[in-house]
C-alpha cells in the first residue's frame, strides 16, 4: 500500500526585522565626532561632495595626498609623504588600492589621522605599523 503525503499549509504572520545597531567601533567612532570631532568625513558630507573614488573623498579632505604604488595602485600619504595604515572597519588591510577597498556608496565615515599621536588609543592595534598615521573607513 503506498504511502500518500499532504500537504498542510501553514500561513505565517509577517515579520519585519530592523536593524539600527551599528558596529561598537562604529558607535566609538560617533562618539570621537561628537565629543572631539574625530570623523573627517561622515556620510551627509560624502552625500554632499557627491564623489565616487574613495581618492577623491580623500584629497577633498585637504591634508591627505594620494599617489600610485609600485603596483599601480592608489595609496594614501600623510605627513611627510608617508603612507598610512589601512583599516576597513577595525580590520588591518594591506597591499589593495584604496579606490578597491570599498565603493563609496558603502561608506558610512571616514578617520585620518595623518600622524600616529593624533590616533585613538582604542584603534591601536598594532602601534608599530601606524607609524605615519592611520585612515580608518566605517561602512554602512
Amino acid at each position: 500500500m503506498p504511502i500518500v503525503l499532504r500537504a498542510l499549509g501553514q500561513q505565517l504572520i509577517r515579520v519585519d526585522v530592523r536593524a539600527t545597531r551599528e558596529s561598537r567601533q562604529l558607535e566609538e567612532a560617533r562618539r570621537r565626532e561628537m565629543f572631539w570631532g574625530g570623523t573627517d568625513i561622515g556620510r551627509a558630507e560624502i552625500e554632499r561632495l557627491n564623489l565616487r573614488r574613495m581618492t577623491d573623498l580623500l584629497v577633498a579632505r585637504g591634508n591627505i595626498r594620494v599617489t600610485r604604488d609600485a603596483g599601480g595602485g592608489e595609496v594614501p600619504l600623510g605627513r611627510f609623504d608617508c603612507v598610512l595604515a589601512i583599516l576597513l572597519n577595525g580590520v588591518p588591510v594591506r597591499s589593495i588600492s584604496i579606490d578597491d577597498l570599498v565603493a563609496v556608496d558603502n561608506v558610512e565615515a571616514i578617520e585620518a589621522d595623518t600622524s600616529a599621536a593624533g590616533i585613538p588609543a582604542s584603534l591601536l592595534l598594532m602601534r608599530a605599523a601606524y607609524q605615519c598615521g592611520l585612515l580608518a573607513v566605517w561602512t554602512r
